[in-house]
């Protein structure tokens, strides 16, 4: 995201894509990683940086074992941008303001001090988003944010909208998907 969101402030970006990947599961690391370096791609993994090592406890079972600190090192190492997707992944728009700068800037400085740099773009878990949420995002010191869907009143590099893709998103339904909501 940092690469494309820096491509298109530079000028258009017509054609460019950001790849990203949430909540930091660990088997990206086996199954993912391998395809973006064949085929010369990078991404943005967005991790949750007080869970490392653990579990999507967020999610119904069955549990995924998320990545650890030594792994975000690793992709980032390899040429891979690593995110912050909070510090719990919390839903932000339901937390008090000292939650929320916790989930945020707590976040980015966890990561910092695993990576040695800040991370420059976040991700908002569940697509919870508001403005006072990209405030506080823009105040952390992020340069970008990714959202589900457009939100109302919210645009800019620190709200810019995704596709999100899963499992069954195959063929015809991944066009079907670029076709409604892309671009």
């Amino acid at each position: 995201m940092g690469t494309l969101g820096d491509a298109s402030a530079a000028g258009p970006a017509q054609g460019l894509v950001g790849i990203t990947f949430d909540d930091g599961y660990r088997d990206v690391l086996q199954f993912t990683v391998p395809v973006l370096h064949q085929y010369g791609f990078a991404a943005t993994f967005f991790v949750v940086s007080d869970l490392l090592g653990g579990s999507n406890t967020w999610d119904p079972p069955p549990r995924r074992d998320l990545v650890t600190a030594a792994d975000i090192r690793e992709l980032a190492a390899s040429g891979q941008e690593i995110g912050s997707h909070g510090a719990r992944h919390a839903r932000l728009t339901e937390v008090t303001p000292a939650e929320l700068r916790d989930e945020v800037a707590g976040s980015r400085t966890t990561l910092a001090g695993l990576l040695g740099s800040e991370p420059r773009s976040f991700c908002y878990p569940y697509g919870a988003v508001d403005a006072t949420v990209v405030s506080a995002v823009a105040d952390a010191g992020y340069t970008y944010g990714c959202v589900a869907a457009r939100v109302p009143g919210v645009a800019g590099p620190l709200a810019m909208p995704r596709i999100g893709v899963g499992e069954r998103d195959t063929g015809a339904r991944f066009v079907a998907k670029l076709a409604l909501r892309g671009r």
